[in-house]
């Protein structure tokens, strides 16, 4: 009698749909009855809020995701970033910043093969076992945006020109941010089909940029409570009917993946809320005393050049987006240091009192919740500002351009956003037979990785700071 053979156990298959600042209120509590394919997850899984990183912005919270550390490990504190010890160093965090291992990384060293399309961060293309396609911060088409590169001849053949962003969102041609938002998430869509069809897979993740394209550029028309809501204005519909449309992009990809025994993630880095205006965070530096200018601003929304600072009379500079982050002039650290390192801590004691105590523009107390990055992250590593500041628990944004006759504005200063980022994204994890069921709690934006890994029953780096969702 000859030898049974041992049966071999199939290796997994996880699809991740990232839908970027899609949000768990509008998802979970307002339109999941109009979300047939998301709400079939959600039934036969678990879901839930998704604590976010902080801050809760595309980079780093994708990142953070995908590697399972938070920001402060990473070294990445947003999109812009300024070189410690420089006045004017700043740049833009791209793939090359991520140091520590993302789940790429760490599956394609074992074996399985992967396929990533559109998520943040990724470029410049990384070499990984199967295929890459890179994201918004692709700098355009004529760049090499995948791996292999071949591929990108592929892409330009199914879809023509690719579209990594609909970059205008915070433009006034409402109805072509519309169309390209449309257009971005259909093509994505066609080559995620595209790729699935063509090549094996273990694990594969595509990210829509669309839904916090939409809700920055149409919240207000959605929103009653909006300082610029219309009533019944014709796109009072357009982010739910986004959202619609979404849920019927999703139903393509299950339709292409059900029949494999797929376990799908729906993740988002982070929700979305109503904006409510801007504080000028450098305006208000000048007027406590802080930051000293050679000369005055020309101009309403000057932007803060360092040759017009007075170095030898500042002690604190601002940089502006969804949260406002600080950095100090300290002695030893700066070129033209001011503060001593004994008197840092005061001073930065100093500096959050007054915040805590900033009211509005009518009197009104603000809910602002201020950090340095050492009380809220396990590592501090590269280029850290020295205090985060976020204005009215991201009920408003930051900006760091000067001239204004106010620190109160109720636009940016970058264009018309309506929306800033919540601190909660969104997760549904469905089809796997070892995960929890129904609505969870507490569940963090770094267990995502770490689930991961433990569905392809691959160790879990003891670097890794998040845990399994069990």
């Amino acid at each position: 009698m000859g030898r049974r053979k041992r049966k071999q156990k199939k290796h997994p298959r996880v699809f991740i749909v990232g839908l970027d600042c899609f949000d768990p209120y509008l998802l979970f509590s307002k339109w999941i009855d109009e979300l047939p394919n998301l709400k079939s997850l959600l039934t036969n899984g678990c879901w839930g809020k998704l604590q976010s990183s902080i801050p809760p912005i595309t980079a780093p919270a994708w990142a953070c995701m995908l590697s399972g550390v938070d920001p402060g490990t990473l070294g990445v504190y947003g999109f812009k970033h300024k070189k410690l010890g420089t006045y004017d160093g700043f740049y833009i965090a791209n793939s090359e910043m991520i140091k520590y291992p993302r789940i790429w990384n760490l599956l394609s060293a074992r074996g399985f093969k992967v396929g990533f399309v559109g998520v943040p961060q990724t470029y410049p293309p990384k070499i990984v076992n199967g295929y890459m396609v890179t994201s918004f911060l692709t700098p355009d088409n004529n760049t090499q945006f995948t791996y292999p590169p071949t591929l990108k001849d592929e892409i330009e053949q199914w879809v023509g020109e690719y579209p990594f962003d609909c970059s205008d969102f915070r433009g006034t041609d409402k109805e072509r941010i519309l169309e390209k938002i449309y257009e971005m998430t259909r093509k994505r869509t066609t080559v995620t089909l595209k790729l699935l069809e063509k090549f094996d897979w273990n694990l594969f993740m595509t990210v829509y940029m669309g839904p916090d394209r939409i809700q920055h550029a149409f919240w207000r028309y959605m929103d009653k409570h909006h300082h610029a809501h219309t009533p019944n204005h014709k796109f009072k519909n357009v982010i739910r009917d986004y959202y619609r449309f979404i849920d019927q992009e999703i139903g393509k990809i299950i339709e292409a993946t059900q029949d494999q025994e797929t376990i799908y993630f729906v993740v988002s880095d982070h929700g979305a809320k109503r904006n409510n205006g801007t504080i000028a965070i450098n305006e208000w530096l000048i007027r406590e005393g802080y930051l000293t200018l050679k000369k005055p601003p020309q101009k309403e929304g000057s932007s803060l050049h360092t040759k017009n600072i007075d170095w030898e009379k500042t002690k604190a500079r601002g940089v502006g987006g969804y949260y406002g982050r600080i950095y100090l002039n300290v002695k030893g650290r700066e070129p033209n240091g001011i503060i001593d390192p004994t008197e840092y801590e005061e001073f930065i004691a100093e500096l959050t009192k007054k915040l805590e105590n900033l009211t509005d523009n009518h009197g009104n107390p603000m809910n602002n919740k201020i950090f340095t990055p050492s009380e809220i992250f396990e590592e501090v590593n590269g280029d850290y500002p020295d205090l985060m500041v976020f204005f009215d628990d991201l009920a408003m944004r930051s900006a760091g351009t000067i001239g204004y006759s106010s620190i109160y504005l109720t636009n940016t200063d970058i264009g018309f956003d309506d929306a800033n980022h919540d601190w909660n994204g969104v997760f549904i994890i469905s089809g796997w037979d070892q995960g929890e069921k129904g609505e969870l709690e507490g569940v963090n934006i770094i267990d995502i990785c770490p689930t991961i890994l433990e569905i392809f029953r691959t160790k879990i780096p003891r670097h890794i700071q998040g845990k399994v969702i069990k």
